[in-house]
Order: C-alpha cells, then structure tokens, then sequence
C-alpha cells in the first residue's frame, strides 16, 4: 500500500518507508465481521475517540496492530508508526473541495494524539482492512507504505481551507 503524508509531510522525507504497527481504519470494515474485539486495540480505540470527540455519525475507527513477528523483521530499518487507512481522498482526509469537511479540526485533533508514545505518521486508503482481515483470518501481515510528498503537495493541504470556484 502506497501512502500520502498529507499533513505529516513535514515529518517526512520523500521515499521513506512507513511501517505501520498499527493500522486505523476509518471505513468501518471490520465492524461487519464476527471476532472484530478479538484483532483490535479496543483501549487505543476509546482513547482515540476521546480524544478526536469522533461523531456518532462516522464509521467507528477500529485499530489493528501488525504481526508481532514480522514486526521484528522492520526494527530499525524503517520509520513506525499509526497508519490511518481513510475511505476516500477527500473530507475522509481532511481535504476541502468547495465542501467543509463535517469537523475542519480533526487532522489537527488526529495530529496532536499521542498513545503509549506513539503517534499517527500517514494516511493510506487500504493498510487496515488488509491487517485487520489477515487477522480475522489468522493470517499474518503488516503494512508498509513509501512515503511520496509529491503526490500530496499536488493538493491542497489536508487541514487548508479554500475557496474554490468552478
């Protein structure tokens, strides 16, 4: 899976792999599937939520964490981090196109979240449900995207507010 670093950027350098030792899920998924508590992080998801105020009229984000064992295969060679997996490149982002994301401030809530000293680095649009489902399945799987800042600075800025005409 290949991801943005829209907003994070700046933490960034362009071509850096970002190994996701956990994966977000903003679509929902693995809510439809029997065993879901079983493969999420329910605590970093309540904190999540918390700490976003996240609406009652989104999907509920669910939280994967990436096979131990691969896990160990990664360590030192590459930038860990949270990986949200958004349903969409637009408000799903943070992005504005002549419509107002339903909460402007959520890339800025999503960026200031910290857990257990670790803290969100990327957005992708299919890392969680491959982890969540691999785990659902008791299959083993872990994310990793490069990073491309050249792809997002063709965008406005996730968290930019814009007018736009046409």
């Amino acid at each position: 899976a290949s991801g943005h670093l829209g907003r994070f950027a700046a933490r960034h350098s362009g071509g850096e792999v970002v190994y996701s030792a956990t994966s977000v899920g903003f679509d929902g998924l693995l809510n439809f599937y029997e065993g879901r508590d079983d493969v999420c992080d329910l605590d970093i998801e309540r904190a999540f939520m918390r700490h976003t105020g996240w609406s009652d009229l989104l999907p509920k984000p669910y939280f994967v964490d990436s096979d131990p064992e691969l896990r160990k295969l990664f360590e030192g060679s590459v930038t860990e981090g949270i990986t949200i997996a958004a349903p969409g490149f637009y408000a799903p982002q943070g992005r504005y196109v002549r419509l107002r994301p339903a909460d402007p401030e959520l890339n800025a809530k999503i960026e200031s979240f910290r857990y257990d000293g670790r803290r969100i680095t990327n957005f992708e649009m299919e890392g969680s449900a491959l982890a969540g489902l691999a785990a659902l399945m008791g299959h083993r799987a872990t994310p990793c995207a490069p990073s491309s800042r050249n792809a997002s600075s063709r965008m406005p800025a996730p968290t930019t507010s814009r007018s736009w005409s046409g």
